[in-house]
């Protein structure tokens, strides 16, 4: 009984999976790509809407500005702010006969032009006219600007900057609607004489936005622009009329939405989750002349119901389907289990030891062969057991023989194990000595503050335990002796080797040797040697500088100086002149040459390894020289240890989480 449900099961499930699954796959690749070519078609429409949209917006400002600039430029207003300028109260007949003539000019130009209001000031931000729309009429007034207002904010702006603003939207409470400013400066031979401010108030903004043409019952646009810290919408929206100036998103958030993206200048599309908590499909893009963005979206439930539908049409279909397969798949199951099922009784009484036992040959199909082919097969068992049974035992023998084998092995290995764990310690503990001795030999932070002429900081971090630059500060009476290097690669050898320069400048410096070209003669030569002796192909940059009273002196070959003057100016010494790699070659006699600096009060120099400038951020774009060299002398003015801390700050932004591949070494100086 269990063989009958058993095989009947199977084949009644390959004939279902058979007839099914595909007509599932073309169903659903049908499907998915209707809705793949739906979206891609609204995602077209709403890029579309989205481009149209905010080319009428940025058309209106702009031909706006240009109104603006036109009558700002009109030899009439010049010379009425000259006019009134000579005469604020306008006592003289002839100046009151030209404000009326003025006021007549103004009010029908603006008439015509539909602002909701025009102010024209003085350079002194007193208003001169204030033209309303429910006045209908320029009134004079030499009120001054309130302060902290947009009129004021966009005023000054115009004044300075000395060309066209737009200022922020607020809400004006007269005229209850959103509004903006657009400022010109009136200008005379170039100078500012006065400003011509109008106000728009947000209908073709919201006539933009509320034409929902192409975006159904759901579908909106959204306008937002920048303030200091938030995006706010400037019109209302479909299903929220008081979104105007009320509704607002962080400028920068952990997933940016789209409006976020659009005033960052983005433009581009996709799926998002709106402020009601809809999924929605949406198009966005930057609007430069008001520093904002537009979203246009619609519902995604409302833009893909016919897919949806179609989806419905589908699992009917299939549903239909597998119940007339299902009942053809039973009846051609049962046809075929039966002689299967008689074969497996006899299988089954053979399997218990009836060795003898036949099988019915019940079609001359391939389940008949099935059975005649074991009938053959049953004759020849017992002689194949046997012949398993001697394979069996030897098999046995040849596993036993492997095992012992393995065992050896295993004990070889672990002996070796335990020789690595032992040099591995070793090697950790001489690797430990190494690193200590480095941070014991550089300068301490109670030698620098000894030295009373210069603020001297540095600062070094190794990419591995062990790092290859080099600098030290010495101070022998009135004269303080700098040096910084940079071994090639960093590890065991290059620490070794910076020790060794260290060591031997130190005892250079000690005996008093002044001779420049036999201080570098002397040091190579040691160097070279020790190289050589430990088999090495190590060397390194090196250069050294002896202050004395104000003047610098310079030498060998290292990384380029950073001069930056009390004023701010940045001067930058190339040393690739002043020396020659130490340790390379046996005699570098030739090439040894020096520059002097001479350090007025406030005067800063900095000297760094390429560790700082070839450091390179996540977009693998380096740090570079120029970067150091901006920042330096954005905080010239601060003391030297300020400076340090700002370049290692902004070097670790610029690497982020990039992994430091080079030694890290700083030297601010800085005279006092």
């Amino acid at each position: 009984m269990i063989a009958q449900k058993t095989i009947y099961k199977k084949l009644l499930g390959w004939f279902l999976l058979l007839t099914l699954v595909p007509l599932l796959i073309a169903s659903s690749l049908t499907f998915f790509s209707s809705k793949d070519a739906l979206v891609r078609e609204i995602n077209n429409n709403l890029i579309t809407i989205t481009r149209s949209k905010a080319e009428q917006l940025e058309t209106y400002i702009n031909n706006t500005k240009l109104n603006v600039v036109m009558l700002s430029h009109m030899p009439t207003i010049t010379e009425m702010i000259k006019l009134i300028e000579e005469d604020p109260t306008a006592t003289s007949n002839e100046v009151r006969q030209e404000i009326l003539k003025f006021n007549l000019f103004l009010t029908e130009y603006f008439k015509n032009a539909q602002y909701r209001n025009v102010v024209l000031l003085n350079t002194q931000g007193q208003i001169l006219f204030d033209y309303t729309d429910r006045q209908n009429s320029f009134r004079q007034s030499l009120q001054t600007v309130p302060p902290d207002s947009e009129l004021k904010l966009v005023f000054e702006q115009a004044k300075t900057l000395q060309e066209v603003n737009i200022s922020n939207f607020f809400y004006d409470r007269r005229l209850r609607t959103p509004s903006f400013l657009i400022a010109a400066p009136v200008l005379e031979r170039k100078r500012v004489i006065g400003v011509l401010v109008i106000q728009i108030d947000d209908t073709v903004f919201s006539q933009t936005v509320n034409n929902y043409t192409g975006l159904g019952l759901t579908g909106e646009t959204l306008v937002g622009i920048k303030t200091e810290d938030s995006i706010v919408l400037v019109s209302p929206t479909r299903h929220n009329p008081n979104a105007a100036l009320e509704y607002r998103e962080p400028l920068v958030s952990e997933s940016l939405s789209p409006l976020q993206q659009a005033v960052r200048g983005t433009i581009s599309y996709g799926r998002m989750r709106d402020y009601r908590d809809r999924i929605t499909l949406a198009a966005w893009r930057y609007l430069p002349s008001l520093d904002g963005g537009m979203v246009v979206k619609i519902d995604e439930a409302e833009a893909l119901k016919a897919v949806v539908t179609q989806r419905n049409s589908f699992i009917v279909l299939v549903t239909l389907t597998a119940i007339i397969v299902a009942i053809l798949s039973r009846y051609i199951a049962r046809s075929i289990a039966y002689p299967i099922i008689q074969l497996s009784k006899v299988v089954q009484r053979f399997a218990q030891g009836y060795l003898s036992e036949q099988a019915p040959i019940l079609t001359q199909d391939e389940i008949g062969f099935l059975a005649e082919s074991f009938n053959q097969m049953s004759s020849q068992l017992n002689q194949t057991f046997q012949s398993l049974e001697t394979i069996n035992h030897a098999l046995e023998e040849r596993v036993a023989q492997r095992t012992v084998e393995l065992e050896k092995a295993h004990q070889k290995i672990l002996n070796l194990n335990e020789q690595l764990t032992a040099e591995n310690l070793r090697m950790s503990s001489e690797l430990e000595i190494t690193r200590q001795l480095q941070r014991m030999i550089l300068p301490k932070e109670s030698e620098l503050t000894r030295i009373d002429a210069l603020e001297i900081v540095g600062f070094m971090e190794p990419a591995s335990e062990i790092g290859g630059d080099y600098y030290d500060i010495l101070s022998y009476g009135d004269r303080v002796f700098i040096g910084i290097g940079d071994v090639t690669g960093h590890g065991l050898e290059s620490g070794v080797l910076m020790i060794m320069v260290q060591t031997a400048v130190r005892t250079l410096i000690a005996s008093e040797e002044t001779n420049l070209i036999k201080f570098f003669e002397v040091l190579n030569r040691t160097i070279y040697d020790n190289v050589r002796r430990i088999n090495s192909e190590k060397h390194l940059t090196l250069a050294l500088l002896n202050y004395q009273e104000g003047t610098l002196t310079l030498s060998g070959q290292h990384e380029e100086v950073i001069l930056v003057r009390a004023n701010g100016s940045v001067e930058r010494i190339d040393t690739i002149d002043l020396g020659f790699p130490i340790g390379l070659d046996d005699n570098i006699v030739d090439f040894i040459a020096q520059s002097t600096i001479h350090l007025e009060s406030g005067d800063i120099v900095v000297l760094y390894t390429d560790g700082i400038t070839e450091a390179e951020s996540p977009e693998n774009v380096q740090y570079g020289i120029d970067q150091l060299c901006r920042v330096v002398q954005k905080n010239s003015h601060r003391t030297a240890q300020q400076i340090r801390e700002a370049v290692i700050d902004d070097l670790k932004h610029h690497i982020g989480v990039q992994t430091i591949y080079d030694d890290i070494t700083l030297v601010v100086i800085k005279q006092r």
